[in-house]
C-alpha cells in the first residue's frame, strides 16, 4: 500500500522518530554544542556586591568537563566540584524501568535538584533516576535505587561555609 501511495517505509519513519528522540533526550546533555552558552566564561563569572547576597553559590549543570555540581564563594572562586556521572554511581541501574529508559553512554540524564549539606556534602537528584549524597571529596555517602522526581526539600539546619575551607 505504501508503494502505491508513494509513502515512506515504516523503517524510515521509525529511524526518523528514533533520531528525533535522540536529539531531544540525549545529545543535548552530551554535547555542549546543543546547549550554546549565553554568557562569556564558565561557572560563576561575575560578582556584583550591590546585587549579591553574602555566602556561597551552588550551581549544577553541563560544563566543559561534563555534568557537575560546583560551589563558589562571593569572589567567584571555585571551592568545590563534584562530577555527576550517573553511570559511575549506578553501573547497573536495575531500578530504572522500563530497561529501555536507561540512558547509554554519558548523556541522556541530568541532575535536577541540589542541596549543599552542613557537613560539606551535596545532595543531588538525577531527574527520574534517583537521589544520591556525595561527600565533600566526591565519595558516595548513599544512593537510593528508586526513580524519583526532581524536587529536593531538606529539613536540616542551614549550611556552614567553614566546612568547605
Amino acid at each position: 500500500m505504501g508503494a502505491v501511495l508513494n509513502l515512506p517505509s515504516t523503517a524510515l519513519i521509525r529511524e526518523a522518530k528514533d533520531t528525533a528522540l535522540e536529539l531531544i533526550r540525549g545529545l543535548r546533555y552530551r554535547d555542549t554544542g546543543w546547549m550554546p552558552r549565553w554568557y562569556e566564561g564558565v561557572g560563576l563569572v561575575k560578582y556584583d556586591p550591590e546585587r549579591s547576597w553574602a555566602g556561597l553559590t551552588v550551581i549544577q549543570g553541563m560544563f566543559d568537563e561534563g555534568m557537575q555540581a560546583q560551589v563558589y564563594d562571593a569572589d567567584c572562586t571555585l571551592l568545590r566540584e563534584w562530577p555527576l556521572d550517573f553511570h559511575a554511581f549506578w553501573p547497573e541501574p536495575t531500578h530504572i524501568v522500563p530497561a529501555s529508559a536507561i540512558s547509554q553512554g554519558s548523556g541522556g540524564y541530568h541532575a535536577q535538584g541540589i542541596d549543599l549539606q552542613e557537613d560539606g556534602s551535596v545532595l543531588i537528584n538525577f531527574a527520574e533516576r534517583g537521589p544520591i549524597r556525595l561527600g565533600p571529596c566526591g565519595d558516595v555517602v548513599w544512593a537510593v535505587d528508586q526513580m524519583t522526581h526532581h524536587s529536593i526539600t531538606v529539613n536540616l539546619p542551614p549550611f556552614r561555609p567553614d566546612t568547605l575551607v
